[in-house]
């Protein structure tokens, strides 16, 4: 596992920041916004991204996705969390942040050569192939 700071992460516009720094040079949802997704928490925090195959044949869907974590002693990550975590990440890693206290989730993808940041509200299906992020209790 990968030990993370937040410690700067309490300041005002830390959303419009974390996506600024995700160098998302392809489609950026422009509803992840500071206002939609304010931040609370600060502090240090440790991270796992777990493989979709971790969880599931073929399709894994939230409802998966929150049962495996729990086995493993992780919760969903915030909004802040999972946008920092994003910026550490590789540019070609597809990732999905299933977003605590909300519906929606977080995907971050290459395509073409372009690094995109979605926003999806619901709780779908979602490949195997995905890796999925979470953060230690």
């Amino acid at each position: 596992m990968d030990g993370v700071s937040m410690t700067t992460l309490s300041k005002q516009g830390i959303i419009k920041r974390l996506v600024e720094d995700g160098n998302y040079d392809g489609y950026c949802n422009s509803e992840i916004t500071d206002e939609n997704y304010p931040t609370k928490d600060t502090g240090v925090f440790v991270y796992k991204i777990i493989h979709g195959s971790e969880i599931g044949d073929g399709c894994v869907y939230r409802k998966d996705v929150e049962k495996k974590f729990k086995e493993l002693g992780l919760r969903l990550p915030t909004a802040a969390e999972a946008l920092y975590i994003f910026t550490k990440t590789p540019r070609d890693q597809w990732l999905c942040a299933f977003i605590s206290g909300s519906r929606g989730a977080f995907i971050v993808f290459e395509d073409g050569g372009q690094r995109n940041l979605l926003l999806y509200s619901g709780d779908g299906d979602w490949y195997a192939d995905y890796d999925f992020v979470g953060v230690c209790e």
